[in-house]
């Protein structure tokens, strides 16, 4: 039940992000653009909290990925005075983000092998 409920919330997310961040494109409302980074933020805290409730084949969403590594925190926002980067967050690629926790999950299968739960190759584990 967890996986499942893992699942939405990543759905959910990207699609919250998606949406969001598009909406920046013809509008040049401040008060949005500070809306998209709560709601951005907002999501992305649910996000790094159930990634490791995600079931085995889960493909984590690029944009999720992209968001967690420049996503900046609002309070940095606010201090900085810079936006975060929504171009780079809005096309990124699968490619750019291969190093990524997220890219390729894992979880520990029977006889000490690891399972796959992402975009790579199942990869034995190691033992000391």
């Amino acid at each position: 039940m967890d996986s499942l409920n893992s699942e939405c919330v990543m759905a959910h997310a990207a699609q919250q992000l998606t949406t969001y961040t598009n909406g920046l494109c013809n509008n040049a409302d401040v008060r949005y653009w500070w809306k998209v980074v709560d709601v951005v933020w907002h999501e992305l805290t649910l996000v790094r909290g159930m990634a490791k409730d995600l079931p085995a084949g889960f493909i984590m969403p690029t944009s999720l990925m992209a968001t967690d590594q420049f996503m900046l925190d609002p309070t940095m926002v606010h201090k900085t005075k810079e936006w975060p980067k929504w171009d780079v967050i809005r096309n990124s690629k699968d490619e750019d983000f291969v190093d990524h926790p997220w890219y390729k999950i894992q979880d520990q299968g029977p006889e000490g092998r690891v399972r796959d739960k992402g975009k790579g190759r199942e990869v034995p584990a190691v033992i000391a």
